[in-house]
């Protein structure tokens, strides 16, 4: 091969991070995608061609400052696999269902990062989340915020996220104690739709406690999970007896309450006052 024909040939490659930029989408993304679908694999820390890798183009390049890495075609872009790199913006809608909660408690995860704020107008990006590419749009309703597809990949959102499942224990979201991963979502619950709350306190003339209690109303919560050592039985029996006898407003919450308690937490509150925001 010439070196004319040596640099036509190079000039119509790209490398995987130049392709993720002309795919308007996070590096990572794509290394991940291409992986997913057997054109690269991971040896070391370097990533590797694989056959299916070759047979679509994909080849190694030599360079002084970077040492050997994969470029691509310029037509990759094109690839019908790298279709599902979706890079429109995101709205709270859009970041809930990826994540499998509500527009509303994304809203509150973001203001509680510094990214967001909410003003008579509506759901305004703060300095700090327009630096990260959030922007206000303005419809007839008021204005909401979108955000960058690369949004998901930040640290900071993952840990909250995780957090905010129950995959980060001990500490909650507003840095109270959770003995358990569903404590810890319901601590969480309670503290993105702003309702008041202490955690484990006393029951009336007892050493048990409560997982939560909520002054304004003074309802409590108790959490119980069968499966958890930690909780014995009689312990339990013996709380249940206790806000019998003291006539106590009682939510009294499961494992199986977790997977939706918009509707298993939130209703019952509302019987007994207490609005979630």
């Amino acid at each position: 091969m010439t070196e004319s024909n040596t640099s036509a040939n190079t000039s119509q490659t790209m490398s995987t991070s130049r392709l993720a930029k002309a795919l308007k989408a996070d590096t990572k993304d794509v290394f991940r995608l291409l992986k997913e679908h057997g054109w690269i694999e991971r040896e070391g820390d370097q990533w590797q061609l694989t056959a299916k890798g070759e047979f679509h183009g994909g080849q190694y390049q030599q360079s002084d400052k970077f040492g050997r890495y994969i470029v691509w075609p310029a037509t990759t872009v094109d690839q019908p696999a790298l279709a599902s790199l979706d890079t429109s913006p995101l709205s709270a809608s859009r970041l809930a269902a990826q994540f499998n909660t509500e527009p509303a408690v994304i809203n509150r995860l973001l203001v509680d990062l510094g990214w967001l704020q909410r003003d008579q107008r509506g759901w305004i990006p703060t300095d700090l989340g327009k630096q990260l590419g959030g922007e206000a749009k303005n419809v007839k309703q008021g204005f909401f915020a979108l955000w960058p597809a690369n949004l998901i990949q930040r640290d900071e959102l993952k840990n909250a996220l995780d957090n905010l499942n129950g995959n980060a224990l001990p500490t909650c979201l507003d840095g109270h104690q959770a003995n358990n991963a569903g404590e810890q979502c319901i601590d969480n619950w309670l503290y993105l739709h702003q309702i008041t709350h202490a955690c484990h306190k006393p029951l009336p003339g007892s050493n048990l406690t409560s997982s939560f209690y909520l002054p304004t109303r003074q309802v409590w919560i108790d959490y119980w999970d069968p499966h958890d050592s930690s909780q014995s039985l009689s312990a339990r029996l013996d709380k249940q007896a206790l806000f019998q006898k003291h006539q106590l407003k009682l939510v009294d919450l499961t494992t199986d309450a977790l997977d939706n308690l918009d509707q298993n937490l939130a209703q019952p509150l509302l019987q007994f006052g207490v609005q979630k925001l």
